[in-house]
């Protein structure tokens, strides 16, 4: 199993750095004399970079949300460490611990590196294939706020989630390099805090994913949640 984590890992680092043809729509091509004023400039650039990115969603979508949630992923992990030694830092000087007793805001690279292959491969990956089907399972309603969309949810967080969740817990602790006892150590103390602690942001978000976000992004919105 772990050949197998390593050759997906391979597979899509080597796909990032292959050359593929640029396709360009025609909202992207400016003619010569088109002139932009300066307080246009910033949202017509964020439009050609919103454009842009809706072409390669087109053209290439599974690597495009690879490479898309191998920045976003890492970055909210990032940010995570500095609230978490924010925090602990606050809890120790409410203790009047002395200032040599605090963490210094050091980051962990490793961790980070792992959530940035997690933000490669699993994340992306799974959500892909997984909308796909779910999507041809039960088709999109006319009527986003409707029933059928109750139930795509209700089936996503109480089916899908805690699947997600037991393999998202197995795929990081091999990239740190845990075995499988620990593993399952780790799935029998930490799932149900997490799974319930899960539902509280997720419910929320999933809801508003299936209503109102298309298809095309639903996987970079829940890496933004992520």
């Amino acid at each position: 199993s772990r050949l197998a984590m390593l050759a997906l890992v391979a597979c899509t680092t080597t796909a990032f750095l292959m050359p593929y043809p640029r396709q360009i729509s025609s909202p992207l091509v400016r003619r010569p004399h088109q002139q932009r004023s300066k307080g246009a400039l910033s949202a017509v650039d964020a439009n050609d970079l919103f454009q842009g990115y809706m072409g390669l969603i087109h053209t290439h979508p599974l690597l495009t949300k690879c490479a898309t949630s191998a920045c976003i992923v890492p970055v909210g992990d990032l940010s995570a460490q500095v609230i978490e030694t924010w925090k602990a830092n606050k809890a120790a000087l409410a203790e009047d611990k002395p200032e040599e007793d605090l963490d210094d805001m050091s980051i962990d690279w490793k961790r980070a590196l792992r959530f940035l292959i997690f933000g490669a491969t699993l994340q992306p990956i799974w959500n892909h294939y997984y909308f796909q089907w779910f999507d041809g399972l039960i088709p999109p309603p006319a009527d986003p706020v409707s029933m059928t969309n109750v139930l795509k949810v209700t089936l996503d967080q109480g089916i899908q989630a805690p699947i997600f969740t037991v393999i998202i817990f197995a795929y990081l602790d091999f990239l740190e390099g845990k075995n499988m006892q620990e593993t399952k150590d780790q799935i029998r103390r930490d799932f149900w805090p997490c799974i319930t602690t899960n539902w509280w942001v997720w419910i929320p978000i999933t809801t508003l994913n299936y209503l109102f976000i298309p298809p095309d992004l639903r996987v970079l919105f829940v890496n933004v949640a992520f």
